[in-house]
């Protein structure tokens, strides 16, 4: 049994915020129930081919092990019997401005009514309070009001675009993480609670290292100003004569050391904070090839790694092992945020409003109400 097997959810969400923690209660046991609006249910399923109407692979990936309940949330029926899931439910996650959630009568004080012991989850840009408190925005928004944009530049100062939705995952492990401390706390006080997660907030948390680290003299919260950004020739990524790369992470003096060695450079152990160092160790580098380099430093334990595409990433020996990734019968890829166990009902996702019947029977829906709300 998982620990939250006997858990009930309501997503009301789309995209990425919400959606993965979502995911993540699903993989820890939940019964999680996406309310999706007709007719085409949530935007990802559009997103990155694969299925016309199943969804794509995104979406495959975000909302596998999910229910699917079509509602139209703004018509009488669609709200009466989310209201009934709702009074049933343990948790409600939500990702929308506050402003959209009371105007469909969703809002925490208005679901609190309807069960007081709901752990309510709102996942939105900047919280749920605030100058910016409805103020529209997407990820790259959100990373530029962390303060991570102004750090991500290249050698010529361009600001660098965000390879990864850092603040819509963060924020959603954010929000797991409080759901599963608002359910421990409703077990000793026998109420909800009520959740507000800023995704700007928690990509702070991405960046906290950098902020705090301009304490220390000679750091700057700039571009090639941290420790960690590519300054110093100890922590950085080189390539190598045929175009692949090597990321080293060689912060202890002895990995720093016996990776000087290993290159022919001994004397380069003493410039381990000289930044004129980046040059001479990146010429080193691209003097021979991977394979080459490769066989120099596989016996090697010098925090040093090969920087892998998706094919290698995927055959990774140690993800493999640990059975990091599965894929259903579909091809679509499958990642496990805790030691996976693939369990074939959990590696599909819905089809749009697959499960609409099912749920609202379940919660004792009116079949005069369900029969207006199913269509």
């Amino acid at each position: 049994m998982k620990p939250l097997e006997s858990m009930k959810v309501i997503e009301v969400a789309f995209y990425l915020p919400a959606p993965m923690t979502g995911l993540v209660l699903s993989d820890l046991g939940a019964d999680v129930v996406k309310i999706e609006s007709p007719p085409d249910g949530d935007p990802l399923r559009t997103l990155g081919g694969g299925f016309s109407k199943e969804g794509g692979k995104a979406f495959h990936a975000f909302n596998r092990g999910k229910r699917s309940c079509m509602l139209d949330l703004k018509s009488e029926a669609g709200l009466e019997a989310f209201r009934r899931l709702a009074g049933k439910a343990d948790v409600l996650l939500v990702s929308m401005r506050p402003s959209a959630l009371r105007q469909l009568g969703i809002d925490f004080a208005s679901v609190e009514k309807l069960n007081p012991r709901i752990v309510y989850c709102s996942i939105t840009g900047y919280g749920m309070d605030g100058p910016w408190v409805d103020r529209a925005g997407h990820d790259i928004n959100y990373q530029a009001a962390s303060g991570i944009l102004h750090l991500a530049r290249d050698d010529e100062g361009n600001v660098v675009f965000p390879p990864v939705p850092l603040c819509d995952i963060f924020g959603s492990f954010h929000g797991a993480v409080a759901v599963l401390a608002g359910l421990l706390e409703r077990g000793r006080t026998g109420r909800g609670t009520s959740i507000d997660i800023s995704m700007a907030e928690s990509a702070m948390t991405v960046n906290l290292f950098n902020m705090a680290l301009t304490d220390i003299p000679g750091e700057s919260f700039a571009a090639r100003g941290r420790m960690l950004s590519g300054r110093y020739p100890f922590y950085n990524v080189y390539a190598t004569k045929d175009r692949r790369w090597l990321a080293l992470g060689a912060i202890e003096g002895k990995f720093w050391r016996r990776f000087c060695e290993l290159i022919g450079r001994a004397d380069l152990v003493g410039r381990q904070f000289d930044t004129g160092a980046v040059g001479e160790v990146r010429a080193v580098l691209a003097a021979r090839t991977l394979e080459e380099w490769k066989r120099l430093f596989a016996p090697e334990d010098i925090c040093l790694d090969v920087i892998p595409d998706y094919e290698a990433v995927i055959a990774s020996p140690q993800h493999v092992f640990r059975n990091a990734f599965a894929f259903n019968d579909e091809k679509i890829l499958a990642f496990g945020f805790f030691p996976f166990n693939p369990d074939p009902r959990r590696l599909r996702a819905p089809g749009p409003g697959e499960h609409t019947r099912q749920v609202l029977e379940e919660a004792g829906v009116p079949r005069s109400v369900l029969e207006k709300a199913a269509r």
